[in-house]
């Protein structure tokens, strides 16, 4: 985050991605804030990785969601939650090498929630 903020000019995509998989991955206990917070930020992903929206596009469509009060479950986090962590990302050595391992991060992360949750994802995205 700080490389995202400062050295790499808030690379605004990958910055969206970097924030939405790193709150999937550590998903928190059921509580109203952690439910709300995982499926807010698996519907980001869902509209980035598979629907291709900018991320100023997945955050007005995540508004939208938000308006209509929906009624959020817990859902329980697969096992394994993804074979990549944020670790991985810090090997990036220029702004194309983060922008590429957070990519294959979210991609890996979003892929293990997918299995199980597919059908919430898309009929709230």
């Amino acid at each position: 985050m700080a490389k995202e903020y400062g050295e790499y000019g808030y690379p605004e995509l990958t910055h969206r991605l970097t924030v939405d998989t790193y709150a999937i991955q550590h998903p928190g206990e059921p509580g109203r804030q952690s439910i709300q917070s995982v499926n807010i930020h698996l519907i980001n992903l869902h509209a980035i990785l598979i629907k291709n929206f900018s991320g100023e596009n997945a955050a007005k469509a995540m508004g939208g969601i938000l308006a209509k009060q929906p009624a959020f479950k817990w859902l329980e986090p697969p096992v394994p939650n993804g074979t990549k962590t944020v670790i991985d990302v810090l090997k990036a050595s220029s702004k194309e090498e983060h922008e590429k391992l957070v990519r294959e991060w979210a991609t890996d992360v979003f892929g293990c929630w997918c299995s199980k949750h597919m059908d919430m994802i898309e009929a709230l995205s």
